[in-house]
């Protein structure tokens, strides 16, 4: 009977301590925020950002490093104080497009998307840190162009979906490289400064 308590006890604390760390993991997680340009205007400025949707109410905060950004409905965000932040969107098929300048350094740890047509752009660098690439991807013909110098951590996948054209003329540095639509479904045009 004692022998069956003590192992009853230990099987408690061992869930008490799974479901401990399940939650940290979990918590963890939640702290990433997906932002919104509500407003054309400065990234560290509070009144840029909502936490809700395009245009929607200022949340008073700004993207940090691990959250999310997404940038249409035409405003221009301008990155003029070195950020980082994990993934960045540009235009969307439901607001419109969007426009990035970036005259400070942007890290990004994840992943850029063109959903409409958009624009990065700037007098300094977007470090794209890992291998999670550039998508321009949308369901009819758009044009993304990147003029911003672009600094490769990994080898960078470039998807172009079918009828879209993506516009690189800034210089490109670092460690890694492009990788042209490395699937074969994709067939849109990449064009690198003047030419295809």
């Amino acid at each position: 009977m004692k022998k069956l308590q003590v192992v009853s006890k230990m099987k408690n604390r061992f869930y008490s301590a799974l479901l401990i760390c399940f939650g940290v993991l979990l918590s963890a997680n939640s702290f990433a925020t997906t932002y919104f340009a509500r407003a054309s205007g400065n990234w560290a400025t509070v009144g840029t950002w909502s936490s809700i949707s395009s245009g929607g109410a200022s949340c008073g905060c700004t993207p940090a490093a691990g959250d999310n950004v997404v940038i249409d409905a035409g405003f221009t965000v301008t990155v003029a104080a070195s950020a980082s932040i994990t993934n960045i969107t540009i235009g969307t098929t439901a607001n419109g497009a969007g426009t990035l300048t970036v005259n400070s350094a942007l890290a990004a740890s994840g992943s850029v998307t063109f959903g409409t047509t958009g624009t990065i752009n700037g007098s300094n660098t977007l470090t794209l840190s890992t291998g999670a690439g550039i998508t321009v991807n949308t369901a009819t013909t758009y044009t993304a162009t990147m003029s911003c110098a672009l600094s490769l951590g990994a080898v960078q996948p470039i998807n172009i979906a079918t009828g879209e054209t993506l516009i690189m003329s800034g210089k490109i540095s670092g460690a890694g490289g492009l990788n042209i639509n490395p699937t074969t479904s994709n067939t849109g045009v990449f064009q690198l400064g003047g030419g295809t």
